[in-house]
């Protein structure tokens, strides 16, 4: 199990990494994505495409159905009849 603690000055070299990542003067994602990043991507974009083709066609179908049945049910709450509340008298 991974217990950061056990590690000396752990909190403090993530707060300077992450510092070191958003800060514009250093643009170290910048440098993250030049280096590592864009390069994996790009070798393996063959193996990624069809996933994200994938993904894209399954979310525009769960879309779609959420979409139907959204409406359905707007359609269905229109046609019930309003519920009338006659207060009579004391």
């Amino acid at each position: 199990m991974f217990a950061p603690s056990s590690f000396p000055l752990y909190y403090e070299l993530k707060l300077v990494g992450l510092i070191w990542l958003m800060a514009p003067q250093t643009k170290g994602a910048q440098l993250l994505y030049d280096t590592f990043i864009n390069p994996f991507l790009t070798q393996h974009a063959a193996k990624f495409d069809p996933i994200f083709a994938t993904t894209k066609l399954v979310s525009h179908s769960l879309f779609e159905c959420f979409a139907q049945a959204w409406i359905d049910i707007c359609n269905l709450l229109q046609n019930i009849p309003a519920i009338e509340w006659r207060v009579t008298g004391l």
